[in-house]
């Protein structure tokens, strides 16, 4: 089986800082051949926060450099192409993928992504289905509640770390390296799938949640069981110092469909929240009994 991973860089995180590094090599050590991208002279780089325009600018110079380093003629020959990329990356990939669209089709390749902390721009073209996105609840460059309510319209599944930037970091280093590792464990476990499904088990292993709620603000709220309450695994290490307990909520919704999260063990207590219960779920994880919102 021909297997190609696309890195696409952002502005100025490159194929060797550790997002894309790390799952480029995870790809590879899991048969895919490596095409790494790079982009010079991106016009107009400076406040580039908020400026729809000079995101637009770069957007079409990264686009447009991304259509000459790569030849489709190759990638349509693969059985599985795998895009991974990160920030304005996510938005070249996703459009890349569109324009592409009836080729890799017609040709019978397989098309999946990896969008590490994607951008506004990038559901414009970004496929339903597509892949799994990773995003920070700090991340300056676009707006948390986008973010959400966009994977949940495009069936995306988003797994999101709390007061991180756009890098999916917080400043504290002993978490960032938590974190990375959390990523890089979901990251393996979607590259190692054949058939691109979505991995809900992989949620049970990262702080954050699989999203698979309410596709709108104001539609009703999924109801969820509790299937079973484990307390969670510090491996050989005691509980970090000033950490709250947490435990692992395995929930499953009306289809059978099963999904983790994590929570604090005093607020489930303080809720009355227990194997069995029906519950719902907030954009940010947040458990609630079913007759209680």
């Amino acid at each position: 089986m021909s297997k190609i991973a696309v890195l696409i860089p952002g502005i100025g995180y490159t194929c060797d800082r550790p997002l894309l590094n790390f799952a480029g090599k995870l790809a590879q050590n899991n048969g895919y051949q490596i095409i790494r991208l790079s982009f010079k002279h991106l016009g107009g780089k400076k406040n580039l926060i908020g400026n729809e325009k000079k995101m637009k600018k770069v957007f079409e110079h990264a686009l447009e450099q991304t259509k000459e380093q790569l030849d489709i003629d190759e990638l349509a020959k693969a059985d599985e192409v795998l895009f991974i990329s990160k920030s304005v990356g996510t938005a070249v990939a996703a459009a890349y993928d569109a324009g592409h669209r009836s080729r890799f089709t017609s040709a019978g390749t397989i098309v999946r992504h990896i969008y590490f902390t994607p951008v506004a721009g990038t559901f414009a073209f970004m496929r339903p289905e597509s892949g799994i996105a990773f995003h920070g609840t700090s991340d300056p460059w676009v707006e948390h509640q986008l973010v959400v309510n966009a994977c949940m319209e495009k069936n995306v599944p988003l797994y999101i770390t709390e007061n991180a930037n756009h890098s999916l970091e917080t400043g504290d280093i002993m978490a960032d390296l938590e974190t990375l590792q959390n990523t890089m464990q979901i990251t393996a476990s979607f590259i190692c799938q054949d058939d691109g499904q979505k991995d809900m088990a992989a949620a049970s292993e990262n702080e954050s949640l699989s999203i698979k709620r309410p596709k709108a603000d104001d539609a009703p709220a999924e109801t969820w069981r509790i299937v079973r309450i484990e307390e969670d695994d510090y491996g050989c290490e005691e509980l970090p110092e000033g950490q709250e307990p947490q435990v692992r909520v395995i929930l499953e919704d009306a289809d059978g469909s099963q999904t983790a999260l994590k929570a604090a063990d005093r607020i489930l207590r303080e809720r009355g929240i227990d194997e069995g219960d029906l519950v719902t779920v907030d954009t940010d994880g947040t458990l609630h009994k079913a007759d209680e919102k």
